[in-house]
């Protein structure tokens, strides 16, 4: 059984690192928290960190959109386990 999506529960430090490591890696990834301003808090860390990442020549800046594509959040666990 092969991969494709990935649920993260809770978008604090560990879940949003864990959450831009997987979209690197190409997965579908849903990120969920109760908390909306947490969700919208841990996409713009990682973007941030990414962007960081092109600036230091870590990472390629045309890798940086499709990641951030593939990163989807939620407040509904369901939708979580569906993979919104």
């Amino acid at each position: 059984m092969a991969v494709e999506r990935i649920a993260i529960i809770g978008a604090g430090i560990m879940g949003r690192g864990i959450a831009q490591v997987a979209v690197l890696g190409g997965f579908e990834t849903v990120l969920q928290d109760v908390d909306t301003a947490q969700l919208e808090r841990a996409v713009a860390d990682i973007e941030s960190s990414m962007r960081k990442a092109v600036d230091r020549g870590k990472l390629d800046a045309d890798a940086v959109g499709p990641a951030l594509e593939r990163l989807n959040t939620t407040t509904e666990l369901a939708e979580a386990a569906d993979g919104a």
